[in-house]
């Protein structure tokens, strides 16, 4: 396996147009080993273009014929409206009690036909329309039934680890596992620290571990959920009567008006998703640095420069300091890189230069400049063997690739589809990476600890425990009174070499409507009680028990099985059934 020398190039120039090549070649590979007709498709798609298109102009001459009629039954009213204002306003006068007669008449001879319009002719043909955009819709509704039988052989081909192999033929160097197994676990819980067992306010939404040149990366996505305080508002509306004195003396009264405007602050809880790259290896074991974005998006290259000089002065300053306080920092030569990282707060000065050799900071340079597809998006956390990264660009990625998106009745749209979310999948994981690629070292060091390919005969760890659960029906594993999303925590408890049953725990929030009044003072002096209505959350809970299994079955044989159901599902390499545990 060569080296990464250069990330940016070699993506734009290499990776990039490889990627699409072998995915455009597997895709047509499904189609021609699932027997999908392309030109019957064709076909069935054009019949329901133009259905489409009848059924548009169907409804639209229905839509016509409404609104027609909605005028019909306004000039009706004015009308009959008219008809009372000049019966009365004639009758009034001897000269024109004529018209008082005729007028009317008129109006009501007018009004009467128009009813026998709408009733006659628009009626009539706005129900005819309306069994016509009927008969389209179930044209549309049959051709589109049709199709999905048709397409059927492929929807089911679609395999959970399509993408990961893509990325694995494209780039050796990330190799994703089936599902997150327990050695993987294990060391990321004892070297990392990642242990959310006892956090019911984070839930792990997928977690996908693997290797990247031998060492261990785990890829996971968070869901987590934080009591904030929330202000809540009201109002009330508030009249008084009050006496002065005009310019010339003379005393009057006149009534005022104040909107008086009430808060209370309550707890309210607020739900977010947030995904991390971690990666164990053994360079540069003592250092210790963290780094944030710098470069704002789209920065010109003299908004950088200018940038880079006045960051470079504050180095210096940073540096006379240090030397001042007998601290380790010192700068290095590249200021560019020096402010454009920004990990000034590293404590080892001899491990830092030996992580980033002229070559990563070249690279990382780069990376933090490049406008398309991220730029510098990224926080990269490093504490000993332990890299963390975070990048705004992976926080809505769907890491777990979920299969059933590329389902589709129409191929030519799930060939887009395909091409175009393998396209930013792998985009979108290979710049988390692209720091870790831009250092040669973590390229060359190899662990102490061999990790291999997830065999799928491990047991499963907490993390695909919590993982696989989310992909149930959110209804399924929530309270019955639950008005918030839910945070589900997995604890194994009974395991065995054949499966392993798992308690869901899912907790959440039922909002109770609460009233409070708060004294406000208006401008006359006196304290009204102003309503503000908020809401309580009161926490509640559900068990619930899955059998969970690895497996080797694919996610085509697992469909054809006849298994799959709303309390059956696959997951990668992992089946889950909800049971009843009296």
């Amino acid at each position: 396996m060569t080296e990464i020398l250069q990330p940016i190039q070699q993506f734009n120039n290499e990776f990039k147009d490889k990627h699409r090549a072998l995915t455009e070649e597997y895709f047509d590979k499904l189609v021609a080993e699932s027997g999908v007709d392309e030109q019957e498709n064709a076909h069935l798609m054009s019949e329901r273009s133009k259905a489409l298109n009848k059924l548009k102009a169907a409804d639209h001459t229905v839509q016509n014929h409404k609104y027609l009629r909605g005028w019909l039954i306004f000039l009706i009213v004015v009308l009959l409206l008219a008809t009372i204002v000049t019966a009365v306003v004639f009758a009034k006068s001897d000269n024109l009690f004529f018209l008082a007669i005729l007028l009317p008449i008129v109006a009501c001879c007018g009004a009467v036909a128009l009813i026998l319009v709408i009733v006659k002719v628009l009626n009539n043909k706005i129900k005819h329309g309306n069994s016509v955009v009927d008969e389209f819709k179930k044209q549309v509704a049959d051709i589109e039934s049709q199709a999905w039988e048709q397409m059927r052989p492929l929807n089911i081909k679609y395999g959970w680890n399509i993408p990961d192999k893509l990325i694995y033929n494209t780039l050796p160097h990330i190799q994703l596992d089936k599902y997150f197994d327990e050695d993987k676990h294990d060391y990321f819980k004892h070297n990392f620290g990642l242990d959310v067992s006892g956090k019911n306010d984070v839930s792990v939404y997928c977690a996908r571990s693997g290797n990247s040149c031998g060492n261990p990366f785990l890829l996971i996505r968070y869901f987590v959920r934080e009591i904030v305080p929330h202000t809540y508002s009201g109002s009330l509306t508030v009249s008084w009567t009050e006496r002065y004195t005009d310019s010339e003396g003379k005393s009057h009264t006149r009534t005022e008006y104040q909107t008086l405007v009430a808060t209370v602050v309550k707890p309210k809880p607020e739900y977010y998703f947030t995904t991390c790259l971690y990666y164990g290896n053994d360079a540069a074991p003592d250092l210790k640095f963290s780094r944030n974005p710098t470069v704002p998006k789209n920065a010109s290259d003299k908004k950088i420069a200018s940038l880079v000089r006045s960051g470079e002065k504050q180095l210096e300053k940073k540096s006379r300091e240090a030397v001042k306080k007998g601290q380790s920092f010192n700068k290095l030569a590249n200021s560019e890189f020096e402010v454009l990282f920004g990990a000034t707060d590293r404590n080892h000065e001899t491990q830092f230069r030996m992580m980033f050799t002229p070559l990563a900071q070249q690279n990382m340079v780069q990376l933090l400049k490049c406008k398309e597809p991220y730029g510098d998006d990224f926080t990269f956390e490093k504490n000993g063997c332990e890299n963390i990264i975070y990048s705004s660009h992976s926080a809505d990625l769907d890491i777990d690739a979920n299969p059933a998106q590329f389902a589709s009745f129409d191929l030519a749209q799930a060939r887009e589809n395909f091409i175009n979310f393998n396209m930013q999948y792998f985009a979108s994981i290979y710049f988390d990476f692209a720091p870790l690629f831009s250092i040669p070292i973590y390229q060359q060091e190899r662990p102490t600890r061999h990790f291999g390919e997830c065999t799928n005969h491990g047991n499963i760890g907490d993390f695909e425990m919590e993982s696989v659960a989310n992909y149930f029906r959110k209804e399924l594993l929530a309270p019955e009174d639950a008005t918030t999303p839910q945070i589900l925590k997995a604890v194994p408890v009974n395991v065995s070499e054949q499966a392993t049953l798992a308690e869901i725990t899912s907790y959440a929030y039922r909002g109770e409507d609460r009233l409070t009044y708060v004294p406000e003072m208006a401008r006359n002096g006196r304290t009204y009680q102003v309503p503000v209505h908020w809401v309580e959350y009161i926490p509640v809970q559900k068990q619930s028990y899955l059998q969970m299994q690895a497996v080797q079955l694919t996610r085509e044989q697992y469909l054809q099985s006849n298994e799959a159901s709303d309390t059956t599902i696959l997951v990668g390499g992992v089946t889950a059934k909800l049971i009843n545990k009296n």
